[in-house]
């Protein structure tokens, strides 16, 4: 009995504290789909995590005057799907920024080809408004 009132009231725990996840809603249209399949190419979502200096910073500052949390990178094959991004920030050093930002882009892994073939929209802005609701992102090929 024990054992099931732990596994329930972990089910229902929140997140761990500073632990920020991301849902990626990523969309091929159709001409991007075939041709990066045909290629046999897969994507890269990447993903930056940074911030602006908290007052109680230590740690440097890069050339823009911003605190880097760190990246993601996940490669994934081309079809329609969720990709859940920020399961490593909770590790980042949160109290150096004031809030913590995310760039997310998406382009060919270049496996076939050394260059990237797409053309996708990105997400970026504070990682604690961005994982209230699914972003989207769009792809199709460059020049499509």
């Amino acid at each position: 009995m024990r054992f099931l009132v732990f596994l329930l009231a972990t089910a229902a725990a929140p997140a761990m504290a500073g632990e920020t996840r991301i849902d990626i809603n990523l969309h091929f249209d159709p001409a991007a789909a075939a041709a990066l399949q045909q290629m046999g190419e897969m994507v890269t979502v990447g993903a930056s995590f940074y911030g602006e200096p908290s007052a109680t910073n230590t740690l440097p500052v890069d050339e823009v005057g911003w605190i880097t949390l760190g990246n993601e990178n996940v490669t994934i094959w081309p079809v329609d799907q969720v990709v859940r991004i920020g399961g490593n920030l909770g590790a980042a050093p949160m109290s150096s920024v004031l809030a913590p930002q995310v760039n997310v882009n998406v382009y060919s892994a270049r496996f076939s080809s050394e260059d990237n073939v797409l053309d996708c929209s990105i997400v970026e802005g504070a990682t604690d408004d961005l994982s209230k609701n699914a972003q989207d992102i769009t792809c199709k090929l460059i020049g499509g």
